[in-house]
């Protein structure tokens, strides 16, 4: 789990998730709400907060805790048309 994820931006989350999970994907986290990103730029950033979520962010009976619940949040956002 990252450190002190509650006091993270939404951006700052992405990119300490990215950084863990998905260095090469660094660039396009600097892009995110300033150009529009491709289906397949945000679906990678996606992937990174997912392989998250499922590691650290779901309680024993698959509900998620407090970061997976951040982490969905997260997902969400760079679900939509940016």
């Amino acid at each position: 789990m990252i450190n002190n994820w509650e006091s993270l931006s939404e951006i700052d989350l992405i990119y300490q998730v990215v950084l863990k999970r998905n260095p090469e994907l660094l660039p396009l986290v600097a892009l995110v709400d300033h150009i529009p990103l491709t289906d397949e730029q945000r679906e990678d950033l996606r992937g990174s907060i997912l392989g998250e979520f499922l590691e650290l962010g779901l309680y024993e009976d698959y509900e998620p805790n407090a970061y997976g619940l951040r982490l969905s949040r997260l997902i969400n956002y760079l679900g939509r048309d940016m």
